[in-house]
């Protein structure tokens, strides 16, 4: 320790700590003991006694701050134990049984330090005797306070490791659902003109991915609630999804209504038909069979939200990132891609309303609340007002 010392208080110095090492003492012997050891004043940053190292002293901490490390900084090691502060000690284990130092210390902030060795101790008054019962019992509570930290590092490392390896999946599939996708379309393109409906291609697009996403939620090592997935509280989410809701499906019937009055003969404000065909011909039964078909593909196209914004936003958290618009932006860039097979004006309707449950879901933490929210609006949009697409 390359402190320098000096040889009595200088002036205007605060009040002396109470030390717990000298606990039980008289304090005019508390006085006298401190007054025979000498003072050492360190820098911030200014290591004091290093892991390893051989140490007779005893040191008193009278002001500043003093981090205990563990480990090697330069490997990337380095594990802070524990804080001291005015009236702490250190250096008691070389003391009591000689060995080196188990830690490095190093100053804060400016420390003002007091030192002593054993053999200076005065061994009259009980003084030895009552410095070793207290020396022990600030042993054991730096040993409880340094387990606990140490525990605390492993389960940080543990939760960084499953964060890793739930990143690891999501990536992995995400990218296989993606080339099977690229790979898939020009098949879509020959066999689209066959089909009676494009929805056909949609449910199985969504299907394939709802399987990849249960795949991303079960084999993560994040419990399913942290990506939302879970009925906990499932009818305050029921409440809290059409409630957040409702403002969009205001802003959606007056776009209608704004549309009914720009061109009155072909639109009109409700046409529930206009959702099931191109001759917007209304059909009770097929309507409701249709209806209930978009309400399941809604809970499937939120559970496939979940696993992808949920993923990205512990993936954003962990690196530092602010992961709320990014999180959203990201997870309805990559939603929206997966609607290109029915045009690159569908995938753009599609990001519009995204955006709104992305956020929804970045507020929400909840699948029920999103999938509620995407079945009310979807189906007043679509089925209700029979808005254009």
């Amino acid at each position: 320790m390359h402190a320098a010392e000096t040889a009595s208080e200088p002036a205007g110095t605060p009040p002396r700590p109470e030390f717990r090492l000298f606990e039980g003492m008289d304090a005019a012997l508390v006085s006298g003991l401190l007054a025979s050891m000498s003072m050492h004043e360190v820098a911030a940053g200014e290591v004091i006694v290093r892991e390893g190292e051989a140490n007779r002293w005893l040191y008193l901490v009278e002001a500043g701050e003093i981090g205990i490390w563990r480990g090697h900084e330069h490997a990337g090691e380095r594990l802070r134990l524990a804080t001291l502060k005015a009236g702490d000690s250190f250096g008691e284990m070389s003391v009591l049984n000689g060995d080196p130092v188990s830690a490095t210390l190093a100053a804060d902030n400016a420390v003002v330090l007091r030192r002593v060795a054993w053999d200076e101790l005065p061994d009259t008054h009980g003084v030895r005797e009552l410095v070793a019962r207290n020396l022990a019992r600030v042993v054991v509570d730096r040993l409880s306070n340094a387990n606990d930290a140490v525990l605390a590092r492993h389960l940080e490392r543990m939760q960084s490791m499953q964060v890793q390896l739930s990143i690891s999946v999501f990536l992995t599939k995400t990218l296989v659902g993606l080339a099977l996708y690229i790979f898939l379309l020009p098949l879509v393109a020959v066999v689209k003109p066959y089909l009676p409906s494009d929805s056909l291609i949609s449910f199985f697009f969504i299907l394939t991915y709802l399987l990849i996403s249960m795949m991303i939620v079960r084999e993560s090592a994040l419990e399913p609630r942290e990506y939302g997935v879970t009925i906990a509280g499932w009818r305050h989410a029921v409440w809290r999804g059409a409630l957040l809701t409702l403002p969009a499906m205001a802003l959606v019937f007056a776009l209608k209504a704004g549309l009914v009055l720009w061109k009155p003969d072909e639109y009109a404000l409700f046409e529930p038909g206009r959702g099931l065909g191109n001759d917007g011909a209304f059909a009770p039964g097929t309507w409701l069979a249709i209806v209930l078909v978009y309400l399941v593909l809604s809970f499937a196209q939120e559970f496939i939200r979940c696993a992808i914004q949920g993923s990205l936003s512990v993936f954003y958290r962990v690196t530092g990132v602010s992961d709320a618009w990014k999180s959203i932006l990201v997870a309805n860039v990559v939603f929206a891609a997966l609607h290109t097979h029915l045009s690159n004006f569908f995938a753009l309707i599609v990001f519009v309303p995204g955006l709104f449950w992305g956020w929804l879901y970045q507020r929400e933490r909840s699948f029920i609340s999103l999938a509620v929210s995407h079945a009310l609006l979807g189906v007043w949009g679509l089925f209700v007002l029979g808005f254009p697409y």
